[in-house]
Protein backbone atom coordinates (compact mmCIF):
# COMPACT_ATOMS: atom_id res chain seq x y z
CA UNK A 1 0.00 0.00 0.00
CA UNK A 2 1.38 3.41 -0.87
CA UNK A 3 1.93 6.10 1.72
CA UNK A 4 -0.79 8.25 0.13
CA UNK A 5 -3.33 5.41 0.15
CA UNK A 6 -2.54 4.53 3.75
CA UNK A 7 -2.95 8.16 4.78
CA UNK A 8 -6.27 8.46 2.90
CA UNK A 9 -7.49 5.24 4.54
CA UNK A 10 -6.62 6.52 8.03
CA UNK A 11 -8.22 9.92 7.34
CA UNK A 12 -11.43 8.27 6.12
CA UNK A 13 -11.68 6.45 9.47
CA UNK A 14 -10.75 9.50 11.56
CA UNK A 15 -7.63 7.66 12.77
CA UNK A 16 -4.99 9.82 11.12
CA UNK A 17 -2.68 11.69 13.49
CA UNK A 18 -0.20 13.98 11.84
CA UNK A 19 3.25 13.85 13.36
CA UNK A 20 5.15 17.10 13.22
CA UNK A 21 8.88 17.16 13.64
CA UNK A 22 9.92 20.13 15.70
CA UNK A 23 13.01 21.72 14.24
CA UNK A 24 15.40 23.74 16.30
CA UNK A 25 17.10 26.35 14.13
CA UNK A 26 20.44 25.19 15.51
CA UNK A 27 19.78 21.81 13.87
CA UNK A 28 19.85 23.45 10.44
CA UNK A 29 23.50 22.43 10.17
CA UNK A 30 23.46 21.34 6.54
CA UNK A 31 26.69 19.41 7.01
CA UNK A 32 24.89 17.04 9.41
CA UNK A 33 21.16 17.21 8.71
CA UNK A 34 19.82 14.94 6.00
CA UNK A 35 16.26 15.42 4.77
CA UNK A 36 14.41 12.23 3.93
CA UNK A 37 11.67 14.02 2.00
CA UNK A 38 10.71 17.35 0.52
CA UNK A 39 8.24 17.71 3.39
CA UNK A 40 11.11 17.42 5.89
CA UNK A 41 13.07 20.09 4.04
CA UNK A 42 10.02 22.35 3.83
CA UNK A 43 9.31 22.04 7.55
CA UNK A 44 12.95 22.73 8.37
CA UNK A 45 13.05 25.85 6.18
CA UNK A 46 9.78 27.09 7.65
CA UNK A 47 11.00 26.50 11.21
CA UNK A 48 14.30 28.17 10.40
CA UNK A 49 12.43 31.26 9.11
CA UNK A 50 10.32 31.38 12.27
CA UNK A 51 13.36 30.95 14.54
CA UNK A 52 15.26 33.71 12.75
CA UNK A 53 12.22 36.00 13.06
CA UNK A 54 11.99 35.21 16.78
CA UNK A 55 15.66 36.10 17.19
CA UNK A 56 15.31 39.27 15.12
CA UNK A 57 11.81 40.62 15.88
CA UNK A 58 12.15 43.58 13.53
CA UNK A 59 12.30 41.20 10.55
CA UNK A 60 9.80 38.67 9.24
CA UNK A 61 11.96 36.09 7.46
CA UNK A 62 8.94 34.06 6.36
CA UNK A 63 7.44 37.10 4.62
CA UNK A 64 10.82 37.90 3.06
CA UNK A 65 11.15 34.31 1.81
CA UNK A 66 7.66 34.43 0.29
CA UNK A 67 8.51 37.75 -1.39
CA UNK A 68 11.59 36.07 -2.83
CA UNK A 69 9.38 33.45 -4.50
CA UNK A 70 7.23 36.20 -6.00
CA UNK A 71 10.28 38.04 -7.34
CA UNK A 72 11.27 34.83 -9.12
CA UNK A 73 7.81 34.60 -10.68
CA UNK A 74 6.40 31.87 -8.46
CA UNK A 75 3.48 31.70 -6.08
CA UNK A 76 4.52 32.35 -2.47
CA UNK A 77 4.46 28.76 -1.26
CA UNK A 78 3.38 28.45 2.33
CA UNK A 79 5.66 25.49 2.88
CA UNK A 80 8.66 27.18 1.20
CA UNK A 81 9.50 24.06 -0.78
CA UNK A 82 12.32 25.09 -3.15
CA UNK A 83 11.85 21.91 -5.16
CA UNK A 84 8.46 23.10 -6.36
CA UNK A 85 9.99 26.10 -8.06
CA UNK A 86 12.75 24.24 -9.88
CA UNK A 87 14.93 27.32 -9.58
CA UNK A 88 18.42 26.94 -8.20
CA UNK A 89 18.82 30.74 -8.35
CA UNK A 90 15.91 30.96 -5.92
CA UNK A 91 17.53 28.35 -3.67
CA UNK A 92 20.74 30.40 -3.65
CA UNK A 93 18.93 33.59 -2.68
CA UNK A 94 16.96 31.70 -0.04
CA UNK A 95 20.26 30.45 1.40
CA UNK A 96 21.57 34.03 1.52
CA UNK A 97 18.39 35.27 3.20
CA UNK A 98 18.43 32.52 5.83
CA UNK A 99 22.17 32.64 6.46
CA UNK A 100 22.74 29.11 5.19
CA UNK A 101 25.70 27.93 3.09
CA UNK A 102 24.53 28.32 -0.51
CA UNK A 103 26.41 25.33 -1.91
CA UNK A 104 25.26 23.00 0.87
CA UNK A 105 21.60 24.06 0.62
CA UNK A 106 21.73 23.61 -3.15
CA UNK A 107 23.17 20.12 -2.71
CA UNK A 108 20.62 19.20 -0.01
CA UNK A 109 17.79 20.38 -2.29
CA UNK A 110 19.23 18.31 -5.12
CA UNK A 111 19.56 15.32 -2.78
CA UNK A 112 15.88 15.64 -1.81
CA UNK A 113 14.88 15.93 -5.43
CA UNK A 114 16.79 12.78 -6.31
CA UNK A 115 15.29 10.89 -3.34
CA UNK A 116 11.84 11.97 -4.49
CA UNK A 117 12.52 10.87 -8.06
CA UNK A 118 13.96 7.55 -6.85
CA UNK A 119 10.83 6.95 -4.78
CA UNK A 120 8.62 7.61 -7.81
CA UNK A 121 10.75 5.29 -9.94
CA UNK A 122 10.61 2.53 -7.31
CA UNK A 123 6.82 2.91 -7.18
CA UNK A 124 6.55 2.60 -10.97
CA UNK A 125 8.75 -0.51 -10.95
CA UNK A 126 6.60 -2.10 -8.24
CA UNK A 127 3.46 -1.29 -10.23
CA UNK A 128 4.83 -2.92 -13.37
CA UNK A 129 6.17 -5.99 -11.59
CA UNK A 130 2.92 -6.52 -9.63
CA UNK A 131 0.91 -6.39 -12.89
CA UNK A 132 3.11 -9.09 -14.41
CA UNK A 133 3.49 -11.21 -11.30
Amino acid sequence: MSKENAKAWLISRNKYVELVTRWDWTLMDLTKVKFESTDDLSRALYAHCRALSDQTPERDFLAEAKALYVRHGFEPFFDLDPLLSGSMALVGELADLLGLPKELLTLRVRECSLRHELGRTDYQIRQITSERG
